[in-house]
């Protein structure tokens, strides 16, 4: 379960409420299914130490942003004994006269791959923006960028050997009733269509 907090917002109590008295004990024995994101992290300070050229956050932004997640992390132990690891990322926005492309987008997506089953991963392709810009930006990218392809790689290929129903969902996200009729004949299984899958990914995070 992901959470998303307001890397903007002083008061985020009732959000730590919400996820000590709601939502942690509706996750029964496996905590480990709670994610926290901080978005808006480009105005945590306001807009202040947020470099808009490069997309990225300045050192004492960083520092700020890094006490946050100290502080969210801290927060949800002392009061439920869950440890967490926090993240923070910037969703972008886009309205008539500016653009401001995603930050830490790709660290997200890597954070909940990382935390979702490998057999519930292949689901997401069908999701993703496949527009390469809004997934360029990002804290480490190559580190994300390798772990999601090796994420959605490991799904794809365990989808696939499991039959042709699966297969024809993946091949539907990827190339439309084509696709479909493809992956539902093949079961996924046969290497043309697994590389059209990885072709695929590779074009957004390649």
């Amino acid at each position: 379960m992901l959470v998303i907090l307001d890397g903007s917002s002083r008061d985020l109590g009732t959000s730590f409420q919400l996820i000590n008295e709601v939502i942690i004990p509706s996750l029964g024995n496996d905590k480990s299914r709670l994610l926290v994101a901080i978005n808006q992290a480009d105005v945590a300070m306001k807009g202040r130490h947020w470099n808009y050229e490069a997309n990225e956050p300045e050192t004492p932004l960083i520092d700020f942003l890094n006490d946050k997640v100290i502080s969210t992390r801290n927060r949800i132990r002392e009061a439920t004994g869950v440890d967490i690891e926090p993240i923070y990322y910037a969703a972008g926005y886009k309205d008539e006269d500016d653009e401001q492309l995603p930050w830490n987008l790709s660290k997200l997506l890597a954070f909940m791959l990382r935390h979702t089953k490998p057999e519930k991963r292949a689901p997401y392709i069908g999701d993703l923006n496949n527009d390469k810009k809004m997934w360029e930006r990002d804290e480490n990218l190559e580190k994300h960028r390798e772990e999601i392809q090796q994420s959605l790689w490991e799904s794809v290929t365990r989808a696939a050997s499991e039959g042709a129903d699966i297969g024809g969902k993946i091949g539907e996200l990827v190339a439309g009733s084509a696709g479909k009729a493809i992956g539902s004949a093949i079961g996924g299984v046969v290497g043309g269509f697994i590389g059209g899958v990885t072709s695929f990914i590779g074009g957004i995070f390649g």
